[in-house]
């Protein structure tokens, strides 16, 4: 009996020593299965709450997409209704490659091609103004001025907030010499985009001729300067009435003639010197516009000398008139006031020498 008890205790005590922390770590792993399996059930819900709301997160950065897609869309719609330029605004290809093969249609002036690309945009999309406008600006470029009003008029009814529709429509009358009734339109394109160019120097052409304010349209022309500094592209009509103002306003000063007249002219005459040669190179201007603006320059310079200026710099004034004229001349012997201006300067120069 005492042998069975000591081998017992051997046993245990060889249990003990052998077995005691896995037996340990299993009691306790049966002890704490209840409380692991809550933290495991834990963990997965945890997971699976961060998945869930994965997929949520997902769906919303995806409609999101959507509507930024949809906001940029409208951006675009918005531009081309406003009728920026395309090259800078328009992102889709097929627009843009229309709006090119219009403009150099209109360049052409291949009229019927307008009218078939014209009635085909239209028929696809019936909301859109610019096939409206194009079609007015072809009838404007053949003087079919009730029929271009017509189209601008329809444009309108589109889209009344269009700066642009406003611009052209200004065009007819101030075509027919009508320059209060362009002033109202242009006013109202000029409320609606203040940046562009062809609006303001639009307006500075007006404030000269109509009104006789020399100073309100150079400033008028430098805002519009600005504008341009911000457009990618200038239209070719934008940079001929330009020009056209700025030789309008050097003549007016020069007639004028007082000493700050004179120096303002001359500041307005050297932009003009680095301008219309490179439009006239262009094809922007053309040989009546060239004829004028170096009838103006030389016109300048006589009106320069009759004023008190040393010698040697009437001698170069009036010769630099003579060149400009004779220029002139040739390229526009028909127009009386050139004769008259070359035949002045040359009898100037025959009295000082």
């Amino acid at each position: 009996m005492q042998n069975k008890i000591e081998f017992l205790k051997w046993i245990i005590s060889l249990i003990v020593e052998k077995w005691a922390w896995p037996l340990v770590a299993l009691i306790s792993i049966f002890i704490l299965r209840d409380h692991l399996g809550k933290f495991i059930l834990s963990i997965g819900s945890t997971i699976n709450l961060f998945i869930k709301g994965l997929n949520e997160l997902l769906k919303t950065v995806s409609v999101k997409i959507l509507k930024e897609g949809e906001r940029t869309e409208t951006v675009i719609t918005t531009k081309l209704e406003r009728g920026e330029t395309f090259s800078a605004q328009i992102e889709d290809k097929s627009q843009k490659d229309r709006y090119i093969r219009l403009e150099n249609l209109l360049k052409e002036n291949k009229f019927d091609g307008i009218e078939k690309e014209c009635k085909k945009w239209r028929k696809e999309d019936k909301k859109n103004v610019n096939p409206y406008i194009f079609q007015g600006r072809a009838y404007l470029e053949q003087k079919k001025y009730n029929l271009a009003q017509e189209e601008f008029k329809k444009a309108i009814r589109i889209n009344e907030k269009n700066a642009q529709i406003y611009y052209y429509l200004a065009k007819s009358p101030f075509a027919k010499g009508k320059l209060k009734e362009a002033k109202e339109f242009l006013m109202k394109a000029y409320k609606l985009d203040k940046e562009d160019p062809k609006v303001t120097a639009g307006l500075a052409y007006i404030s000269y001729y109509l009104e006789n304010d020399v100073n309100n349209s150079l400033k008028l022309i430098e805002m519009a300067h600005e504008s341009y500094k911000n457009r990618e592209e200038l239209l070719p009509f934008s940079e001929n009435l330009d020009v056209t103002i700025h030789q309008s306003m050097e003549y007016y000063l020069a007639d004028r003639g007082s000493k700050e007249d004179f120096r303002r002219a001359f500041e307005i005459d050297g932009y003009i010197g680095g301008k219309w040669e490179d439009f006239a190179n262009k094809g922007v201007i053309d040989k009546k516009r060239q004829a004028f603006i170096l009838d103006t320059r030389g016109f300048l310079r006589y009106r320069a000398v009759e004023e008190n200026y040393r010698p040697e710099e009437k001698r170069q004034l009036i010769q630099a008139s003579i060149n400009f004229l004779t220029e002139a001349s040739d390229l526009l012997s028909s127009d009386e006031d050139i004769v008259k201006h070359l035949v002045k300067a040359i009898k100037i120069s025959n009295v000082i020498k």
